[in-house]
């Protein structure tokens, strides 16, 4: 079994981004399985996350023939994967080109599970350390680095029971381009071979001619059953890839309105300005989040004491009731014992009842 690697030479930001754009299935791949992407692993969460990493990588000055970044595709032989899914392969590979080109010049990787053979992709950004300046020739400069590289990482990964392909032999080095156009080429249907019905004896060609016509059509007619399936099924998917330019044009008029204050800033400036003005803009934003945060904090403040100064007079104004209820039950309770016992007696009247008849015996003996 086989390892691969195979390299290729991004010099412009419109080829890293088509290359993002297949690498985060952000266009249609026909040769991916929808329902095997979610398995799909990436080091960056998207691709304008990545391109950011690359540019921030990247030196100052740059000539127009640079290579800004060196994309890897690494895999193996298709037999290699029917017995693991090429975890602990993809993970020693990581540890070749951090060993390889600098850990930080290891700007993303990418491991699909969604094609024909599982494969990792990584983006190097080339930056040689001694000199601060992109040189890709240090590790890609010729035939005889590319051999030495394919030695090297056969030799990398040998324990994991995977070999070199030959050496100084007289296959041409395979981009990664015809890599894919290689293992992941459409099969396509063979033309249908007619076999016509040999033609009796004194037949007419009226009635040749029509059986002809009908073993024909027997004989084509599960191609163009498929076909009509395959059609049926296309016309699906372009209703459905309607629908979703529809939603992306949309998306895409909300981002250009989202961005269009930040573009406007930005023109004109340079690299390492815009970086200025970006980490300005962050430190703003920052500030306006924190003072909006405050704002949040004082209003809930503000709300549960309003909230509890409205409940302590609800229960005042209960207690209140309460205590204005026990007081009417206590004067009705009283009026009720004066209605039902039986009026008192007048004590000071009954004391002057006994008293009156002894002055009246005393008046008479003073008289005698």
């Amino acid at each position: 079994m086989k390892a691969i690697l195979r390299v290729a030479k991004l010099k412009s930001m419109g080829e890293i981004a088509g290359s993002l754009a297949h690498t985060f299935r952000d266009r249609e791949t026909l040769n991916a399985d929808p329902d095997k992407t979610p398995d799909n692993e990436h080091s960056s969460i998207d691709a304008k996350t990545v391109k950011q990493a690359i540019l921030h990588r990247l030196p100052s000055k740059l000539r127009k023939d640079n290579v800004l970044v060196i994309e890897h595709l690494i895999t193996a032989s298709p037999e290699y994967f029917t017995s693991n899914d090429g975890s602990i392969y993809f993970d020693t590979t990581k540890k070749w080109l951090a060993e390889r080109y600098g850990e930080e010049n290891v700007i993303s990787t990418h491991i699909h599970r969604d094609e024909t053979s599982p494969h990792l992709i990584a983006y190097v950004v080339p930056l040689d350390s001694a000199t601060g300046k992109l040189n890709a020739k240090k590790w890609l400069g010729g035939k005889a680095k590319l051999s030495e590289m394919q030695t090297e990482f056969a030799s990398y990964v040998e324990h994991l029971q995977l070999e070199r392909g030959l050496k100084r032999s007289n296959a041409r080095h395979t981009t990664i381009r015809e890599y894919y156009a290689h293992v992941n080429a459409i099969e396509r249907p063979n033309t249908p071979v007619i076999i016509l019905p040999a033609r009796k004896l004194f037949e007419s060609d009226t009635s040749y001619t029509g059986r002809a016509e009908e073993s024909a059509l027997d004989q084509i007619k599960p191609q163009l059953e498929q076909m009509a399936s395959v059609i049926k099924d296309l016309q699906i998917k372009v209703e459905h890839k309607d629908s979703e330019i529809q939603r992306t044009n949309s998306q895409l008029n909300i981002l250009r309105k989202s961005t269009e204050t930040y573009t406007r800033v930005m023109n004109g400036l340079t690299y390492n300005e815009g970086m200025t003005v970006h980490q300005a803009m962050n430190h703003q934003r920052n500030e306006i989040i924190k003072e909006r945060r405050r704002k949040e904090y004082e209003q809930e403040k503000e709300k549960n004491r309003l909230e509890e100064e409205a409940r302590r007079k609800a229960q005042d104004e209960a207690n209140q009731k309460i205590r204005d209820s026990n007081q009417q039950y206590a004067e009705i309770q009283d009026t009720h014992l004066m209605n039902v016992l039986p009026p008192q007696p007048n004590i000071s009247e009954e004391v002057k009842k006994e008293t009156r008849p002894s002055t009246q015996k005393q008046s008479k003996r003073k008289m005698r």
